[in-house]
This record gives C-alpha cells, sequence and structure tokens, in this order.
C-alpha cells in the first residue's frame, strides 16, 4: 500500500471515530474527507450507511486500536507467519503420530495382554503358593509347640533326670 496524501487524510478520518460512538455524520464534506472516506470503505474499515453518515465496523475498530493502517498491516503479517508456523509444526505433529502410531499400538496391546495375564492366570499360581505357604506356617507351629513341651518338661527335670516337685508346687 502506498503512504503519502490519500494514506494521511483515511488516517485522520478513522481518528475521528476515535472520540465518537460508532456513527459519524458530515454536514459540509470537504474534497480530504471524500479522499479519506473513500479509501476507509474501499479496504472495509467504515461502511457507509447514509448520505453523509458512516459507521466503522470491526476491522476498523482494530485498526483504531493499532494505530494505524501500516501497523495493522504488519500485525497481519505476523499473524500469517504465525499461522504458516503453526500449519507447519501441525504437518510434522501428524505426520509423526502416523508413522509412531503402530508402535504405539502394539505396546499398549502388549500391556493389556501381559495384564490379563497377571490378573488371570498369574493369581492362581499365587493362590497355590499361598496355600503352600500357610500349609508350611502351620507345620512349622505345630514343631514349635512340640520343642516348647519338651523345653517345659526340661525344667521340670534337675539335673540328674528326677522330676522336681517344687516346679510342680509352682505351676499350681
Amino acid at each position: 500500500m502506498e503512504i503519502g496524501f490519500n494514506e494521511t487524510h483515511a488516517n485522520e478520518f478513522l481518528q475521528r471515530f476515535k472520540n465518537s460512538d460508532n456513527v459519524i455524520l458530515f454536514k459540509n464534506p470537504k474534497e480530504n474527507d471524500r479522499i479519506g472516506w473513500n479509501l476507509l470503505v474501499k479496504r472495509g474499515l467504515i461502511e457507509h450507511i447514509g448520505n453523509y453518515e458512516f459507521t466503522i465496523t470491526s476491522k476498523g475498530k482494530k485498526v483504531l486500536r493499532l494505530g494505524s493502517w501500516n501497523q495493522y498491516l504488519k500485525y497481519e503479517e505476523l499473524k500469517e507467519n504465525r499461522n504458516t508456523r503453526k500449519e507447519y509444526y501441525d504437518f510434522l505433529l501428524s505426520k509423526y503420530r502416523y508413522k509412531t502410531f503402530w508402535i504405539v499400538f502394539l505396546l499398549g496391546l502388549f500391556g493389556g495382554l501381559y495384564s490379563i495375564y497377571d490378573i488371570f492366570i498369574k493369581s492362581q499360581d499365587t493362590e497355590k503358593k499361598l496355600n503352600q505357604i500357610n500349609i508350611d506356617t502351620q507345620e512349622n507351629t505345630k514343631a514349635i509347640e512340640g520343642v516348647y513341651i519338651e523345653i517345659l518338661n526340661q525344667k521340670n527335670l534337675d539335673s540328674l533326670r528326677i522330676p522336681n516337685p517344687e516346679q510342680d508346687n509352682i505351676k499350681n
């Protein structure tokens, strides 16, 4: 876009919307005003709604907020560059997802099958082992009780293996 005489008039005309409502009415427009509003209407920043009435569009509000048409163009260019870069990275990500789908799928399938094996098949082996441990524990308890009784019997005997009646009296 050219920066010059017409651009200055267009920017001055657009600045009038800054302090007013969305509608501006001109009673006696000058030639500079006509040049400014024609340029702004072509760009879609304002709309002509009547004889000398104009309203600002959302695009015009954005240009007004950014300061000028040139800053708006820079903003749009930056926005376009960001979108282009985003599309490029989205493409790379989708390409990566496409290439790694089967690897992730197979790992998930393996994990699922292993968990099913672990829950249903391995749990039966674990039950058998627990039952064997309980049986071993009961046998050990009986053996310990037998040793304990034998130790108590030995306490009742003196060194010559004669029963000690004093120990029997203490128990009673």
